[in-house]
């Protein structure tokens, strides 16, 4: 989702070497769980205003901004459907790992999106990662690429030990014939 245009942008940023594993209070794991909802609702109402509020900021510094980057999120639908698609369902699910660094909290949330397309409906399932920088009080997500490294890559301060595994195929589902 906000990944796309940022796939080859490398930012440069420390590396923080001190991460461990993290549980997160109940208290964050229930704010990462509705911002990301949040979020999710966001995607689907084509809101880019609220989708903004929730990505990271290295990814709006790497489109150029607020407004620029605004202006992505704004094309995103239209261009969506002019291939013919458009997004149906978009559903988060608790944190599969979190991580903690000396300045953030890091999680990978498995996230399902369910597009229509010419036919029938495709069902895909990936991760956002979700950055917190406050302890847990708002969070900030990207999509995880099928290339996980080039997301290290563009953000260098994702831990190392953080386990995330990028998108899985998409899986076609043929619409039913009385429809």
């Amino acid at each position: 989702m906000f990944l796309v245009a940022l796939i080859g942008l490398h930012l440069a940023a420390p590396v923080d070497s001190l991460a461990g594993p993290a549980a997160l209070s109940p208290e964050a794991r229930k704010t990462l769980r509705a911002q990301a909802q949040e979020m999710g609702a966001a995607v689907l109402r084509g809101d880019a205003e609220a989708m903004l509020k929730r990505m990271h900021p290295k990814l709006v510094e790497g489109l150029g901004g607020h407004d620029r980057a605004l202006e992505v999120l704004r094309r995103q639908p239209e261009e969506m459907k002019k291939q013919g698609g458009s997004l149906v369902s978009f559903e988060t699910r608790e944190p599969t790992a979190c991580v903690r660094t000396r300045k953030q909290l890091q999680c990978a949330v498995p996230e399902t999106m369910v597009l229509g397309v010419e036919g029938g409906r495709l069902h895909t399932e990936s991760e956002l990662l979700a950055v917190s920088y406050d302890e847990g009080k708002s969070w900030f997500f990207v999509d995880v690429p099928p290339d996980v490294e080039a997301l290290r890559r563009l953000l260098p301060d994702v831990s190392a030990s953080l386990r995330l595994h990028g998108p899985k195929k998409p899986v076609f589902l043929p619409a039913s014939k009385g429809r």
